[in-house]
């Protein structure tokens, strides 16, 4: 059978210890029986009933094999850590109107903490109607002035094909009163006739060419002057140069003249630029995107200001007072999220080279002295503290429950090194009597005290050499 330990917590430690020492010292007077509880002075040792250990709570585990843990232990201090902290200010000058949280309380990101009442809101507010209908104005205009534009554009280029198709008619006629001119004899046809022929071949030339430098200065290739040739002037100009109106008139852009547009467009991005401004300084005063767009829908200024919470937690600091008038800059809550906490801590400079990031730790608060919680080193600090010798350091703990509170003080164990498995029994399961150490092995309803030879031992196990 393998040897199983007792473990004896709290006051059964003082009476398992009391019944030892009942069993080898004399007593001046016999106790009275005490039901249902050990029998004091057996020699093999303390012998319990069954309804007993169900009384006295009592653990037995195996001893087993575990794994001893070069550990580093150091008193720490619960914190906030600093990006799980919010400071809510109001943001401008302005008088409390309402009070929504309370000392204590829990909130969720966005939800209300107070109405403020302010002068310099509503101002803004007016400002952004105002930028926003001028807006509205303005691009009402600029697409007018498009839409001008794009016909400017097209009557243009309406305007160049039939230059280009009439010239080029002008120039076939001329050619071919040329060429017949030159088939009559000398006889027949005086000479000056063919120099007027060959003048007005060349007038006409002359146009023609002029009119295909002017188009191809604006961009149309000779494959589209042919196209709009071999189509005339029963095809739309378009159609000949394959392009959308929109495409025309970005493309032909400067056939419209298009400097009033330009001027509008530069005033059009200001004032966009200008409504956008004001839309962030309300934001950066607390007003959400949502109330803006309600803002801008009813028209109507809005006179109270909703100050919301910037992250979910618990409200740590109330200083907000309705009826209060408050300054821009006035610490009104403090929110904490204790969810995931720090324990401070400080090493001295010697064990600096084995404390490091990621290592594991075990924190431990007189709060809850059966609770172990885990967390992990964040990171240390970069400088030793020129009195104490000491570095800083940092251990991230989850706090799921919210039992870890602020400024609790803690003792902490860092693990910096696993050692192999070897047989280990429970701390809380060793006793001490004088100088030596023993546990209890069950045998039945008798728990027999077992000297025990320690080793290494960490804030969880301790290795047995020899006795068990």
């Amino acid at each position: 059978m393998s040897p199983r330990t007792l473990g004896l917590l709290g006051t059964l430690v003082l009476l398992v210890s009391t019944g030892c020492r009942q069993s080898t010292e004399p007593t001046a007077q016999p106790a009275a029986p005490v039901p249902h509880a050990y029998e004091a002075g057996t020699p093999e040792g303390v012998r319990l009933s069954a309804l007993a250990r169900t009384s006295l709570d009592l653990r037995v585990e195996e001893v087993t094999t575990q794994r001893i843990e070069q550990i580093v232990q150091l008193p720490g201090v619960v914190k906030v850590q600093p990006d799980r902290l919010a400071v809510v200010t109001p943001r401008l000058a302005a008088r409390i109107e309402k009070v929504y949280v309370r000392t204590g309380d829990v909130v969720q990101q966005g939800a209300p903490l107070l109405d403020l009442r302010s002068t310099e809101a509503e101002k803004l507010q007016v400002e952004l109607l105002r930028a926003v209908k001028s807006l509205s104005i303005l691009e009402q205009s600029y697409a007018r002035a498009q839409e001008l534009l794009a016909k400017t554009v097209l009557t243009e280029l309406e305007q160049m094909q039939q230059e280009l198709i009439k010239t080029h008619g002008s120039l076939h006629m001329a050619s071919a009163a040329v060429e017949r001119v030159q088939q009559l004899s000398d006889k027949v046809v005086p000479r000056k006739e063919l120099i007027a022929a060959q003048t007005e071949q060349r007038h006409a030339r002359s146009a023609y060419d002029a009119v295909r430098r002017k188009l191809l200065t604006y961009g149309v290739t000779e494959a589209q002057m042919r196209t709009m040739l071999n189509g005339g002037l029963t095809q739309p100009v378009l159609s000949n140069l394959g392009l959308t109106p929109e495409a025309a008139t970005q493309k032909y852009l400067v056939l419209g003249k298009p400097s009033e547009v330009f001027a509008l467009e530069a005033e059009l991005r200001q004032k966009q630029a200008d409504v956008e401004s004001l839309k962030r300084q309300l934001h950066i005063l607390g007003v959400s995107p949502a109330r803006v767009a309600t803002l801008l829908q009813r028209g109507v200024p809005e006179p109270l200001l909703t100050l919301t919470a910037p992250m979910s937690g618990a409200i740590r600091v109330r200083q907000a007072t309705l009826g209060a008038m408050v300054e821009a800059t006035e610490k009104l809550f403090e929110i904490i999220d204790t969810s995931v906490l720090w324990v401070e801590g400080e090493i001295t400079e010697q064990l600096f080279p084995v404390v490091r990031a990621g290592q594991q730790a075990r924190v431990r608060v007189a709060a809850y002295p059966e609770s172990v919680f885990t967390g992990t080193v964040h990171g240390l600090g970069r400088t030793v503290d020129p009195d104490k010798r000491t570095v800083h350091l940092w251990i991230t703990v989850t706090n799921p429950e919210g039992r870890l509170l602020p400024e609790m003080f803690t003792e902490v164990s860092l693990v910096t090194q696993v050692a192999t498995d070897t047989l280990a029994v429970p701390l809380k399961a060793l006793l001490t009597e004088g100088a030596e150490r023993f546990v209890f092995v069950e045998n039945g309803e008798v728990y027999v005290p077992q000297p025990v030879v320690l080793g290494l031992q960490d804030d969880r196990y301790a290795e047995v050499r020899d006795g068990l």
